[in-house]
């Protein structure tokens, strides 16, 4: 066998072996970018349900100050919406994870793009949801700050 013959022979069984090594370190990165988006969803799940926890025992609670006309309480209204996109957030982080099983136990298919898009849509629910609540808390401070006639009457 010639050297030219050599050559090509090594070229033959190293480009497959190449191959194998791209496509495990390709593996190997989407798989720790899919453990970081996993990641960061279940920190966005995790405060979504606490904040929607939190709000619900605002509602609930009785030691603050609230106001006493009907229509000064209708800024509670704005948390409708907002647990509306925490409710929305949480369910796109399912979806987020979802995807990342299906990657797990798929041999082929491209997961990324619904990861991606799902993750993307979380955040922005989860943002979505956060100005909601931080519109009531602006308009609360308003009133608290500017209303003269607050119900000091605190039920224990």
């Amino acid at each position: 066998m010639n050297r030219t013959a050599r050559q090509i022979a090594w070229l033959a069984t190293a480009i497959p072996l190449y191959s194998q090594v791209a496509a495990t370190a390709t593996n190997n990165q989407n798989t720790k970018a899919y453990e970081a988006a996993v990641s960061l969803e279940n920190t966005l799940t995790t405060w979504a349900f606490a904040i929607f926890g939190g709000s619900i025992l605002l509602i609930l609670g009785t030691s603050y100050y609230r106001p006493r006309k009907l229509w000064q309480r209708g800024i509670y209204l704005i948390f409708l919406p907002g647990w509306a996109f925490l409710a929305a957030s949480v369910y796109k982080g399912t979806r987020v994870q979802e995807a990342y099983l299906a990657s797990l136990f798929a041999a082929k298919g491209d997961f990324g793009r619904s990861l991606n898009s799902d993750l993307g849509h979380q955040i922005d629910y989860m943002v979505r949801g956060l100005f909601c609540f931080g519109i009531w808390l602006l308009m609360y401070f308003i009133w608290w700050m500017l209303n003269h006639d607050i119900d000091s009457e605190v039920k224990k």
